[in-house]
């Protein structure tokens, strides 16, 4: 990841195995393929620049919510892929 105030924060998969990844010193998200190819980058559209935090949820698990910690915001992306169901939220 790119160099900044900061470096990687919170970190998600999509059921399709791309990891999204807070870049928290530079305002984004970056999501990645499961060879480490970047994918997207979803920039914050605050004036914040730590984006320290995310997961999926919402409807079908398809919303990505972001925390920037710098304003106290929820950011909300779609991007396109259900969030992969979280162990902790598994069927025993």
């Amino acid at each position: 990841m790119a160099g900044g105030v900061s470096g990687a924060d919170g970190m998600a998969l999509d059921e399709s195995g791309n990891l999204y990844v807070c870049d928290a010193g530079n305002g984004c998200v970056w999501a990645f393929d499961s060879h480490a190819v970047p994918l997207y980058r979803f920039k914050s559209c605050t004036e914040g620049r730590t984006l320290t935090n995310l997961a999926f949820g919402g409807e079908g698990n398809r919303g990505l919510f972001i925390t920037d910690s710098s304003t106290g915001h929820i950011l909300r992306a779609d991007p396109g892929h259900a969030g992969k169901r979280m162990f902790s939220h598994a069927p025993a």
